[in-house]
């Protein structure tokens, strides 16, 4: 159902509501985000909080232009679409994304512990991989705000489910048949995550004793280790905090593991999902196996 004409609105039962009691024949596509865009006729409605202008989609695809003409593109592109996805399927599988190692039924807070944020990791990495060029990278870090860049990075991940309707009743839900290009930035994307999380591992590794756990791109360290510090600047641009912790468990028995600082206020506390995955540290698979001192990363590699 192609689309020229684009309209934005904030209320997605209105219209799906309408479409359905007027029984007409639409699509409905939903993105990773959950925000769907029903396509009708030659309209295409996408649900957003807020309008989607013209300067945002010129940065997307500057971008993803950007991401075609690097070199990793090329390095990626020499396979076959099935290798390349079944490569994307293996990696996505390694991720943990989040883990803490300590035991919360004797240690239940931490006070002034090393907070270290690697700050919208995924776009810096972005930097570090050279898929974009050194301008668009303080373009979008000067002119955009941390969620707009990582929705940035997030179109290469982007996956697209396609749920048709007829006479205003489901027919069937199916994923979006992709070109090799947007496989390829799944690809490429699955990549930039995995490196994020391979890092933190690394983090672990250097003193098992010291680290705390991490959060995607955030670690907590029981200690200030210079080194590592050091280290990590090579590659990312860090925010380091003194922060609180403390073990909180809800109704269902899950832990929370509640942030606070003395800058934001104790008040103002930021809670995480703290799952702990000792075994799956040890077992952890990994791609890019860097060194101790992270020289030499190559990121040309296959799975």
């Amino acid at each position: 159902m192609a689309a020229n004409i684009r309209i934005h609105t904030k209320n997605s039962a209105e219209i799906f509501a309408f479409l359905k009691l007027n029984q007409k024949d639409f699509q409905i596509e939903k993105t990773s985000s959950g925000f769907p865009t029903y396509n009708y006729k030659n309209k295409a409605v996408y649900v957003r909080d807020k309008v989607i202008h013209r300067g945002a989609l010129n940065k997307i695809m500057t971008f993803q232009t950007q991401v075609t003409q690097s070199d990793l593109y090329k390095f990626v592109n020499r396979y076959s679409v099935e290798s390349i996805q079944e490569e994307s399927l293996e990696i996505e599988r390694t991720l943990l994304y989040k883990g803490f190692l300590f035991n919360p039924f004797q240690e239940e807070s931490f006070q002034k512990v090393i907070k270290i944020d690697c700050n919208v990791a995924y776009w810096q990495t972005c930097r570090f991989f050279e898929v974009i060029k050194g301008s668009t990278y303080r373009d979008i870090v000067k002119n955009c705000t941390k969620p707009t860049r990582l929705r940035i990075t997030g179109t290469l991940g982007k996956k697209v489910i396609l749920t048709d309707y007829i006479k205003g009743k489901k027919v069937e839900s199916y994923i979006k048949e992709e070109k090799k290009k947007r496989i390829i930035f799944q690809n490429i994307y699955n990549r930039i995550r995995k490196f994020v999380d391979e890092l933190m591992m690394w983090c672990w590794q250097q003193n098992p004793a010291n680290f705390i756990g991490y959060y995607v791109d955030c670690v907590w360290l029981r200690e200030y280790d210079a080194e590592l510090i050091e280290k990590l600047k090579m590659i990312y641009k860090l925010k380091i905090e003194l922060v609180d912790l403390e073990v909180q468990r809800n109704n269902h028995g899950r832990i929370v593991l509640m942030e606070s600082n003395e800058e934001n206020g104790n008040d103002d506390q930021t809670p995480y999902d703290a799952q702990f995955k000792s075994n799956e540290f040890v077992s952890y698979k990994n791609l890019y196996n860097f060194t101790p001192d992270l020289k030499g990363i190559n990121l040309k590699i296959k799975w």
